[in-house]
């Protein structure tokens, strides 16, 4: 089949011919602007061409008039035939089903598409498989109701050309992938359909079918037929009697097209469908056996020094159909206890192995993957038994070879990310799984093989090519896959011999070799089992001389100190305890990789420089080092970030050209970065103030908040991330900044984004510092104004960008209302009287019944923590009644509205929080709450939920409360 982009260069070549019918047979009144049209690469033409089709899809005769115009021949060309069977497609799709009145059209095209290709020459397979597609939709449609006899008088009475012969095979199996194919989703009406389908052709069709097959497969001198014959055998047999298939004649034909070049892929698979076909395990067994035996005399089943890389390719996916089906088999016997048939299996079995493994260890990674799964069922069987020596020496040969496939191939460059890395990238997948199998059943077997190989590595790598340092490598680092998870913990002899080959590794110079995937891997290996260094200390001083010099963070490739920096910065934070004593080496060798300037080529992305601020001020923080000398480093390191901050700033003043203040915006941007990364380091206890600097970060916090234009958005950006470590480090200190923090982003809250993340911060604020807030003069009535005025405004809901950013803004709205009541904040908003409140409360009532199932339940929640903090002692402080009132009728309507859906998982958990916030707003007031209940809902519902409402908790009032907002709705509904 041509390419989608082939196929329609042919049908554009003719578009003008196409837009000019399909304007005559809508009466369009363009047809001379279309055709004037020249330029047939133009995206205008595609369109209109789409928009011509579209509407003749929509006239109830187009598909007769396309039909009329092919049988008729009145087409300038294939292309443009082509392009008509799209309209026809969609009636047979769309229509046809219900429609008695286009059978004869219908069955008219079709006979003239068989005349044609029976008495001319074969049309492109683009189209032929087009027109089977087309009649598997009328098979679909007809069969067995309307036209019972469809494949009789369609095709079994007109085999006499090899051209028809072949389209019906290719009308086979469209017809499989539209009524069969387990693989395509289907509703359960269409599935019902294709069930019907399938039992009557077995009835009325299938008999015939495949005799057919027979003659095609004894009679047919034609390639294609025999090949397409095959793979309709294959996708049919699944869902066949068997025996139509496997008996005296067929089975010959099959296995004689494995010596034929042009059929042997087809009859491979037609022999794997037939064994992989569903059947009881005796009859299965017997059918694998006889197989067998005929392959085996056919020379399938063997792989030879002198097979190309496509027999071998055939004899694995032969072998491994008939290992699985035996697996499955010996499985089967071993549950029901038939020990004489699962020894005959297993010998069966045994016979296979050899060739299997000859067909794993060939070069071709395609040819290799054709018995991986067979030999990890293999494994997997192996299990529950006991093993035998020859079991054991089977694994040990399988190991061997799974470690030596592990190897790069010499055109395999693991530098680049070509397609022939990814596919050897993936084979590796797999061979780590069939090793994890086997792991878990000898994981000994896995470390006897590595041993040497790890041996070999660290005392000759000065000798060895990179390709099999990098593979073991790759294999110490992944044991932790390959054998059990926890044995870095354990104290077994498999895990102390693990362990060992990782320490040998981690020891050597390897790293030396200077390759980047070899250098890249030891690295990996260094961070992925820093759990075993902590424990075994000797090799640090080594692999930290290692990321500091050419091996890792001097590489000279970029890449590679890319992901080396990162690395760096969790062996630091890792085993920061460990470092002290070298911290006065390594900040040596660090400064200078700390110098950041805009106009200087850097070794380090500015992402990169993160993690190396990060990895620096930890390793000061913790090193061995007296607390002047963390104080003075600390300062040293976050003052000249400061330094080069004014710097900037200075600069930005002087600058006019907008490219350059975006360059020195950005510069800035990362400063603060770098000064956030930097106090990442300090925990509860090694603190700012233990360390001395708290004033140092303060007064770079209040310079920041100082200089940063509100008109940046990506300077705000990086300043709230500064000022999140800021409530992380610091507690009450924080305090007198909190009002300069909040006017800082309120001057700048012009966007939705910024406003939000800004929300963000506000939560952490107050959850961290609680009630001490209101020591701090903060004031958040301008904060609620602004926020308000968001909401009141119109917005272009559809921009997807707006619709988004302002639907996370809500959220956050709402959750930093909640985190203002649970913190005991609530004198913030009180304390602006009674009109705020009811604005307040107003606003959150507002979002219960919005269409945001998320918003919906925060808002529930808030409505019910708000009341529960108001009341006391019988009264409810700081708003009128009316609002709670309103509060208890908004909660009543949420569950019932048109837009609730009781099915959606996201709207029970609604329901759910409404009912916990009646029984809180019932708690405040029983009597007055039912009798506002009372004035809006029937006296028997009112009954129940106050009696819910009452006795019930948790999950039964959930349960109950639910069972009444359905029986509502119902009653909603009716009336």
């Amino acid at each position: 089949v041509p390419t989608t982009c082939s196929v329609c260069s042919a049908v554009f070549n003719s578009r003008r011919v196409v837009l000019t019918r399909i304007a005559r047979w809508n009466g369009d009144d363009v047809v001379d602007s279309m055709v004037s049209l020249t330029a047939l690469a133009d995206p205008a033409q595609h369109y209109q061409l789409f928009e011509y089709l579209q509407k003749l899809k929509a006239d109830p005769n187009g598909w007769r008039n396309c039909v009329e115009n092919i049988v008729k021949g009145n087409l300038s060309g294939i292309e443009e035939h082509f392009i008509l069977l799209q309209v026809i497609e969609s009636y047979l799709v769309n229509s046809y089903a219900k429609d008695d009145n286009g059978q004869q059209t219908v069955r008219l095209w079709m006979s003239s598409w068989i005349q044609k290709i029976a008495s001319s020459e074969s049309p492109p397979n683009y189209m032929s498989n087009k027109m089977a597609q087309l009649f598997a939709l009328v098979f679909a449609a007809d069969f067995p109701i309307r036209w019972p006899q469809f494949m009789q008088e369609v095709f079994l009475q007109q085999l006499d050309s090899p051209a028809v012969v072949v389209f019906f095979l290719r009308t086979l199996m469209a017809i499989d992938s539209e009524v069969v194919d387990r693989e395509i989703q289907r509703t359960k009406e269409v599935f019902d359909r294709n069930t019907h389908i399938k039992d009557a052709m077995r009835d009325l069709c299938i008999v015939d079918v495949a005799r057919v097959w027979t003659t095609i497969l004894k009679d047919s001198g034609n390639d294609k037929a025999r090949e397409l014959c095959l793979d309709v055998v294959a996708c049919y047999v699944d869902w066949i009697d068997i025996e139509l298939v496997v008996n005296d004649t067929m089975v010959p034909l099959i296995i004689g097209c494995l010596n034929d070049e042009n059929a042997s892929e087809s009859a491979v698979r037609a022999i794997c469908a037939i064994i992989e076909k569903g059947m009881d395990a005796q009859k299965k067994f017997a059918l694998v056996s006889a197989l067998s035996m005929l392959l085996q005399q056919n020379g399938s089943l063997s792989v030879t020094p002198g097979n190309d890389a496509e027999e071998v390719m055939r004899s694995g996916m032969l072998l491994s159909a008939i290992g699985c089906a035996l697996i499955d088999c010996h499985v089967k016997f071993d549950k029901n206890n038939e020990t004489a048939r699962r020894s005959d299996c297993d010998r069966l079995l045994e016979g296979t192995l050899t060739p299997a493994l000859q067909c794993f260890s060939n070069e071709d990674l395609d040819t290799s993957q054709t018995v991986v799964e067979f030999l990890r069922q293999y494994i997997c069987m192996l299990k529950g038994e006991p093993l035998s020596a020859q079991n054991e020496a089977f694994i040990s040969e399988l190991v061997a070879r799974i470690v030596h496939r592990y190897k790069a191939p010499e055109d395999i460059n693991l530098e680049n990310d070509g397609e022939n890395e990814l596919d050897f990238l993936e084979y590796r997948k797999q061979l780590r799984s069939l090793l994890s199998t086997v792991g878990t059943l000898k994981p000994d077997i896995i470390v006897n093989s590595l041993e040497p190989s790890v041996r070999s590595l660290c005392g000759e790598w000065t000798h060895s090519e990179v390709a099999p340092i990098e593979a073991v490598l790759s294999l110490i680092y992944s044991l932790a896959e390959i054998i059990q998870s926890t044995f870095i913990m354990s104290s077994d002899d498999v895990s102390t011999r693990a362990k060992s080959l990782i320490l040998q590794v981690l020891s050597s110079d390897v790293s030396r070799c200077g390759a980047f995937v070899v250098n890249t891997t030891f690295f990996e290996i260094v961070c992925r089992y820093d759990r075993l260094l902590a424990a075994n200390q000797r090799p640090l001083p080594s692999l930290l001389e290692a990321f500091l010099d050419a091996r890792g963070l001097l590489h000279p490739s970029a890449r590679l100190r890319t992901r080396v920096v990162y690395l760096f910065c969790r062996f630091v934070k890792a085993h920061k305890q460990s470092l002290g004593d070298y911290v006065g080496t390594v900040l040596t060798q660090l400064a200078p990789l700390l110098a950041v300037n805009p106009n200087a080529n850097s070794l380090f992305s500015d992402d990169d420089q993160m993690f190396l601020y990060e990895a620096t001020s930890t390793l000061i923080v913790f090193g061995s080092l007296k607390v002047e000398l963390k104080e003075q480093y600390t300062k040293e390191l976050a003052g000249s970030l400061l330094q080069k901050f004014l710097a900037a700033n200075e600069e930005l003043c002087k600058v006019t050209n907008s490219e350059d203040q975006q360059k020195i915006l950005c510069y800035m941007c990362n400063i603060i970065g770098y000064s956030s990364r930097i106090t990442k380091a300090f925990t509860t206890s090694n603190s700012m103030i233990s360390c001395n600097c708290a004033s140092t970060f303060y007064q770079i916090m209040n310079t920041y908040l100082e200089k940063v234009p509100v008109d940046s958005i990506e300077m705000l950006d990086a300043l709230r991330q500064y000022l999140h470590r800021m409530v992380a480090c610091f507690d009450e200190q924080l305090l007198p900044a909190l009002p300069s923090i909040f006017n800082k982003f309120l001057s700048a809250a012009s966007n939705h984004k910024t406003l939000h993340d800004f929300l963000i911060l506000a939560q952490q604020i107050f959850a961290k510092l609680k009630s001490k807030v209101l020591n701090s003069e903060l004031e958040v009535r301008t904060l609620f104004e602004l926020l308000w005025s968001v909401h009141s405004s119109e917005h272009d809901l559809a921009d997807e960008v707006v619709a988004r950013n302002l639907c996370y803004l809500n959220r956050a709205y709402l959750q930093m209302i909640l985190s203002i009541v649970v913190n005991d904040l609530l004198p913030l908003i009180s304390n602006n009287g009674q009109g705020f409140m009811r604005r307040l409360s107003a606003s959150i009532l507002a979002f219960c019944t919005c269409s945001d199932t998320v918003a919906q339940k925060v808002a529930l929640t808030a409505v019910a923590k708000l009341f529960s903090k108001l009341f006391n002692n019988g009264t409810i402080a700081f708003v009128e009644s009316s609002v709670w009132e309103q509060s208890i009728i908004t909660t009543l309507q949420v569950p019932l509205a048109l837009s609730h859906d009781p099915a959606d998982a996201q709207c029970v958990l609604v329901q759910h929080e409404a009912s916990m916030c009646l029984q809180v707003l019932r708690m405040c007031l029983p009597e007055r709450f039912d009798a506002v209940i009372h004035t809006i809902l029937p006296s028997e519902v009112t009954e129940k939920i106050s009696n819910y409402l009452r006795t019930l908790k948790g999950k039964e009032l959930e349960k109950h409360m639910d069972e009444l907002y359905a029986q509502l709705r119902v009653e909603r509904i009716t009336a």
